[in-house]
């Protein structure tokens, strides 16, 4: 059930610690911080599938999702942006994360990076996606699949950290011109 409380209250603890969803491009930044992930879920022979272009992201991640639950894969899948939740971004067999569970590991992320990285910079997005590897992390005794949509940052996108065994490239036009330019490079 959607809550326009809650929303308003994640996003603005996000949004006081971590700015706006803004594109911030780059990867070496972040390499620290995500390799701990990537070699957990390298451990565990855990399958990576990587879904990028501009249009139909999303319902191909959802599709890929559906097909694994009903073949009995476990998965994790990572869409970006929201629509109209912050928990649209995560999604798990078990359905839906709760706004309890969204909010413990939004403040516990924000601790780890705090205590842990405290002089390293991250934005919205590159936080959002920390707090889902720790929720999949989480799960990750029953986890056979990650599913990663990128996000506006393309090849420069957090989730371009993760080698994929399946790299999946939907059509490519000039959506958000606005904010990555109007050339396709």
């Amino acid at each position: 059930m959607f809550l326009p409380e809650n929303e308003e209250k994640l996003l603005h603890f996000i949004q006081t610690h971590y700015g706006t969803e803004v594109f911030t491009p780059g990867l070496k930044r972040t390499r620290e911080l995500y390799s701990p992930f990537i070699e957990h879920f390298k451990n565990l022979g855990t399958k990576i599938t990587i879904i990028a272009g501009t249009n139909g992201k999303g319902q191909t991640a959802h599709t890929l999702a559906h097909y694994l639950q009903m073949s009995g894969q476990r998965f994790a899948l990572w869409t970006s942006p929201h629509i109209l939740s912050l928990r649209e971004r995560f999604a798990f067999n078990e359905g839906d994360i709760s706004y309890q569970e969204l909010e413990r590991e939004i403040r516990a992320t924000h601790n780890f990076l705090k205590t842990n990285h405290p002089s390293l910079l991250v934005s919205f997005y590159e936080f959002l996606f920390l707090v889902f590897l720790r929720l999949s992390q989480d799960r990750s005794k029953v986890i056979h699949h990650l599913i990663l949509e990128v996000g506006l940052g393309g090849r420069l996108d957090a989730v371009n950290h993760f080698d994929a065994d399946c790299a999946c490239i939907t059509s490519i036009s000039r959506d958000h011109q606005a904010i990555l330019g109007n050339r396709y490079d």
